[in-house]
């Protein structure tokens, strides 16, 4: 019988010891490890920090490890929490959350077991606490997709798999001349046709972060032209000097399919759709 096995049903050795691992991305610098101990805990090369608060509901025991949401509590100052302040990350927060014991004759802790597996979907604030709702694994494996409707826009997501157009073909770049808390001011002169785009940029060591291009301001500083950008959301990891891409945004009118991107066999809407009901009581169809 393993150590994990001994300590488990034993009645007075366990030591139990949470570990959760909050992942988004890929590189360094984007996996957060904590753990419910009042002390660190190296484990598989990573340090796992205690944190003040940190507490979850209780599991839904299955054969799949998940079947309820679960809310975790951590500390408002936390790296976690401050990563969903004013604005959610560019990439999808994945949670697994792992149990163990503390081996007092080897000092170490036990082999850890997966007990929720799963996502973080949001962020809600409290007195000195931030509460992490988040979704299992399984429950995005059986969500029905979404049905396709009769309409004149196309419903395809712009540079996705069923829209087919390529992002690159349609992205330039600059560089970062200013920012606030809205906007970002670029060099040049940035098209209309990126409205609606996406602005994106690679912080040293971390997930590429983007942010919905809103308006465009066109002006110039001294004698070079310059565009102030109002983003969708307060950007992140962000100094002045690094370089931008902006990807041309859509309106998903068969117009900018065609003229824009030239993509017109792949638009999904209906633009011919008749204005005219061909069974009301006008008689236009006899």
């Amino acid at each position: 019988m393993s150590t994990t096995q001994l300590i488990e049903v034993s009645d007075a050795l366990g030591e139990p010891i949470e570990l959760y691992r909050f992942n988004f991305g890929p590189g360094f610098g984007t996996v957060l490890t904590y753990t419910d101990a009042e002390f660190e805990i190296t484990h598989e090369n990573m340090i796992w920090k205690p944190v003040a608060a940190l507490e979850r509901d209780a599991v839904s025991a299955s054969q799949s490890l998940d079947r309820t949401e679960v809310e975790v509590t951590v500390a408002e100052d936390s790296e976690i929490a401050e990563l969903f302040r004013d604005y959610p990350p560019s990439d999808v927060v994945g949670l697994s959350i792992f149990r163990c014991h503390w081996d007092d004759a080897n000092g170490r802790i036990t082999t850890p077991m997966a007990v929720w597996v799963g996502r973080v979907l949001s962020c809600s604030r409290e007195r000195f606490v931030a509460k992490l709702r988040c979704e299992p694994a399984v429950t995005s494996l059986r969500r029905v997709g979404l049905r396709r409707h009769y309409q004149y826009m196309c419903p395809h997501a712009l540079y996705g798999p069923a829209c087919g157009v390529s992002r690159a073909a349609h992205t330039t770049t600059s560089t970062i001349l200013d920012h606030d808390l809205r906007t970002i001011t670029v060099a040049g002169h940035v098209s209309d046709q990126h409205r609606g785009g996406l602005i994106s940029w690679q912080p040293l060591g971390l997930p590429v972060e983007r942010r919905t291009i809103l308006t465009i301001q066109r002006t110039s500083q001294g004698q070079a032209p310059v565009s102030v950008l109002s983003l969708a959301g307060s950007p992140r990891n962000i100094n002045d000097g690094i370089p931008v891409e902006l990807a041309k945004g859509c309106r998903h009118t068969l117009a900018d399919c065609r003229d824009v991107f030239n993509n017109a066999p792949a638009f999904g809407g209906m633009p011919y759709i008749p204005v005219q009901n061909p069974h009301g009581s006008t008689r236009i169809y006899h």
